[in-house]
């Protein structure tokens, strides 16, 4: 028989040590220091399974942050990334992060009329790209005088080969803008969610 009396039984949950990382670009030097030699991704190419080291990836990130640089992208300035699933696509994101600009993520299954409002939208300079999308991106290019830099993920190894170190990170704030993220546009055009380093921090902790 139950004892309607009796209090039901609260579980409270346990308090972590939060991890304290304010931002993107500090999370990601922190865990590529911290794990350096173990692996990050793996990536079937050509039917073989290639894999990336911690270490590796910071390597990769930090000299397309530095080209970036180089192409005179600096802090806010707007870059987009659209590729199938594949490890170029992070490399990619952290790298435009690493020197403080804003990551416009693009939907590589949006047709061609949502990617080209965005791209135009959001001012973006610089491009990212699969060749699956080459076609696609040029064309908005020739339309787009803000658009000044198409840069191919399948370039990445002859671009980061062009120099011997990276760059540094560019100190940001936590409040400082991080990413725009874009509705699907179903109901119209696509609207985009300005996202903070802050924003996209509470996240990590509350699954960290």
């Amino acid at each position: 028989m139950i004892n309607k009396s009796t209090k039901p039984i609260i579980k409270l949950s346990t308090v972590r040590k939060k991890i304290g990382i304010k931002t993107i670009s500090e999370m990601f030097l922190r865990k590529t220091l911290k794990y350096n030699d173990l692996y990050a991704f793996y990536h079937i190419k050509q039917n073989e399974i290639v894999k990336y080291k911690y270490g590796e990836i910071y390597e990769y990130v930090t000299k397309i942050a530095k080209h970036l640089n180089v192409l005179g992208i600096k802090k806010g300035d707007h870059v987009a990334i659209i590729s199938e699933n594949r490890p170029e696509w992070a490399i990619s994101y952290f790298a435009v992060i690493w020197i403080g600009c804003v990551a416009i993520p693009l939907d590589s299954k949006a047709n061609f009329e949502n990617i080209e409002h965005i791209i135009k939208f959001a001012e973006v300079k610089t491009v990212f790209f699969s060749n699956s999308h080459f076609r696609d991106i040029k064309k908005i290019q020739e339309s787009n005088t803000n658009l000044n830099h198409l840069i191919p993920m399948e370039k990445f190894p002859e671009i980061t080969g062009k120099y011997s170190s990276g760059t540094e990170k560019t100190e940001v704030d936590e409040n400082d803008l991080s990413e725009i993220l874009s509705t699907s546009g179903t109901t119209g055009n696509p609207k985009g969610v300005m996202l903070s380093h802050k924003n996209i921090m509470s996240n990590v902790e509350d699954v960290y």
